[in-house]
């Protein structure tokens, strides 16, 4: 299976740190999961006892505060070559991952998400783009308005 592939293409994250969050992700049990890059979640409190690392979950169409996940894609194991590769990282259950809070004007791309559409929420729209091919993969264009 090929896990979802971010592209941060434009984001006000890469300029301005306070727009980068620390923080894991728990399912709608509450309970620790895994989570593929690319996901759009909802930014919640800092965890008990943390000073940086919030509680993320998948973001409903009524969040306000909203993100993207967007963890560095290290693989560890150095078998294959390309950027294909990066298709075989996923962010495991109760690690600590990079989430980048949504602003207007982000531009991102997402391979291996499927088909796109609009992404809504209260407050931020990630408006679909179309894709854009490169390489072996078809990534997913959007801005966020």
């Amino acid at each position: 299976m090929a896990y979802k592939i971010i592209r941060k293409d434009n984001m006000a994250a890469t300029s301005n740190g306070a727009l980068i969050k620390s923080a894991k992700f728990f399912n709608g049990s509450d309970n620790a999961a895994d989570v593929e890059n690319g996901t759009i979640v909802s930014i919640g409190a800092l965890l008990d006892g943390e000073r940086e690392i919030h509680k993320v979950k998948a973001a409903t169409t009524t969040d306000t505060y909203v993100g993207i996940v967007c963890t560095p894609e290290v693989i560890y194991d150095q078998t294959g070559v390309g950027d294909t590769d990066l298709g075989n990282f996923k962010n495991g259950k109760d690690e600590v991952i990079t989430v980048n809070v949504l602003a207007v004007g982000d531009i991102f791309s997402i391979a291996n998400e499927g088909a796109g559409a609009d992404k809504k929420y209260a407050n931020v729209t990630a408006k679909f783009l179309g894709t854009e091919k490169t390489g072996k993969l078809t990534y997913n264009v959007y801005e966020v308005q």
